[in-house]
């Protein structure tokens, strides 16, 4: 394997000159870079983490903590990291907890060893006292995304979950539901009871309240949400219309319509939350939020702190309702009971 040496003797020029040429921190000529990177393609040289680590101070490593990477959600915001890690020259280390807060305390416990320069996290656990550990003392600077923590003073980025939900309740009382219903995982995740609270007083300027028996929370899965919607559609009086606190759960929600013989939006109007590239397909009404600039935002938040030390500020995503095919009036307005009874509709 090719050493610093052998590059040097090859371009000519000395270790450190190879070093600068590398590294960029000081000014080379162009020739000689252009012999030194000649050289380097020519041995196959590869710089040795280590020595740039000693060299440095830092290992050239980020960590991204995610609740679950098979939701489609994650992988996009992890792109958004990925691009401006790239762009500082870093690589990225993906954890993904599945809500558990014993693999997610073993995650920590890894990328502290491994000595990474910065963590973005967004796995947003009940119980956050491993993180809490790590943060307070303030080895390795955290930023949160998606899940603001409120138990850590962490600078991050989320989305307007208030708003979204009111955007929501406007649009279908705009429609003429005010049987409203509310769908979302884990209670105790902050996205969860942001949007809750926005739907819920949005809905109260329309004159609508939402009782608790038409609130359920599942599991942040497809599965969550269709055990939820068989929850909340086998009630004596239904919702007309829910609010799903995200995509992969609204896709659980569509697919309960579906094995039940409900039709949507007739008998049920559906929104969600993200904007997934399947929802698209499906036609899935729902709150659009930039996830891929969620993670370049967060990750340029954390290099920030890594190259100056500063304390940014919160940064606060605009959220857009997207209306498709999955919302629409109740079918009540549109036929009244006693044409719905001809019709065969429930």
């Amino acid at each position: 394997m090719a050493t610093i040496k052998d590059v040097a003797r090859e371009a000519g020029v000395s270790i450190s000159t190879v070093s600068h040429a590398l590294s960029g921190k000081r000014p080379i000529s162009e020739p000689t870079r252009r012999r030194v990177l000649e050289a380097v393609e020519l041995l196959g040289y590869r710089p040795s983490w280590t020595a740039r680590s000693l060299a440095s101070g830092r290992t050239g490593v980020i960590g991204l903590i995610v609740a679950d990477i098979s939701n489609p959600f994650y992988p996009t915001v992890a792109r958004g990291v990925e691009d401006v890690a790239n762009a500082h020259d870093y690589s990225l280390v993906i954890c993904s907890t599945d809500g558990d807060e014993r693999r997610e305390r073993g995650y920590i416990d890894v990328l502290e060893a491994r000595q990474v320069d910065g963590i973005v996290y967004m796995a947003g656990l009940a119980a956050n006292r491993r993180l809490g550990e790590l943060i307070a003392r303030g080895s390795i600077p955290v930023v949160a995304a998606d899940e603001q923590l409120a138990e850590l003073d962490l600078p991050g980025v989320y989305l307007m979950n208030e708003r979204a939900g009111r955007m929501v309740a406007d649009h279908l009382a705009s429609l003429g539901h005010a049987r409203l219903g509310f769908v979302g995982g884990p209670r105790h995740l902050p996205t969860v009871a942001e949007r809750l609270e926005g739907y819920v007083g949005g809905a109260a300027t329309h004159g609508i309240t939402i009782p608790d028996e038409l609130i359920a929370f599942a599991d942040n899965r497809a599965e969550g949400g269709q055990v939820a919607a068989a929850i909340l559609m086998a009630l004596d009086d239904p919702p007309t219309a829910v609010f799903v606190a995200n995509d992969m759960m609204a896709l659980g929600v569509l697919e309960h319509c579906r094995s039940a013989g409900l039709a949507v939006p007739g008998d049920l109007s559906v929104v969600g939350v993200d904007d997934l590239s399947v929802a698209r397909l499906v036609g899935l009404t729902t709150i659009r939020q930039p996830m891929y600039e969620i993670g370049a935002t967060a990750a340029s938040l954390l290099f920030e702190i890594l190259d100056s030390g500063a304390n940014p500020a919160t940064v606060r995503m605009q959220p857009e309702l997207v209306v498709r095919s999955t919302t629409g009036p109740p079918v009540e307005r549109i036929y009244g009971l006693e044409m719905r009874a001809q019709l065969g509709l429930r």
